[in-house]
């Protein structure tokens, strides 16, 4: 028998540590409301004004699966941090959203990267369908160069 490579026995140690952290989370009261509710046509507008209500008090990324598979993310970043990570990277650099989906294949990882560049400190966007592991960012991108001010793994 095998033993796991490094690259399983990271990202099973980062999924174990974010359900722990997701235990923890500010906006599970309005997700399990929505969740519960979903016959109700009202429940997806109930939720996303709690989340907007909440992103005032959030200090990082929320990122939340739909029903449809597809991905909702609210983050907020202080000043000081966008000035820690421009420290990092070209002045000009963008504040962005990265999305980095990740496949097994044959012989290989597929990596598939998506970027909502131009973002505010504080939002919440749809990533749209994530199959399988992803790799959630907000940070800076000038050019081909990312520096990651908060993730979350999927």
């Amino acid at each position: 028998m095998k033993p796991p490579s490094l690259f399983k026995r990271v990202f099973d140690f980062a999924r174990a540590e974010l359900e722990r952290r997701a235990r923890q989370s500010p906006f599970e009261d309005a997700t399990s409301y929505a969740r519960n509710d979903a016959t109700n046509p009202d429940a997806h507008a109930r939720q996303s004004d709690a989340l907007a209500t909440s992103v005032n008090e959030l200090r990082g990324l929320e990122v939340v699966r739909t029903e449809r598979a597809g991905v909702h993310l609210t983050w907020s970043i202080s000043e000081s941090e966008i000035e820690r990570a421009r420290a990092l990277i070209d002045s000009e650099a963008v504040l962005c959203v990265r999305v980095v989906a990740f496949s097994p294949l044959r012989d290989d990882v597929l990596r598939q990267v998506q970027d909502r560049p131009g973002v505010e400190p504080r939002g919440e966007c749809d990533a749209g369908m994530v199959d399988g592991r992803a790799i959630v960012s907000v940070g800076l991108r000038s050019g081909e160069r990312f520096v990651s001010i908060t993730h979350h793994t999927l």
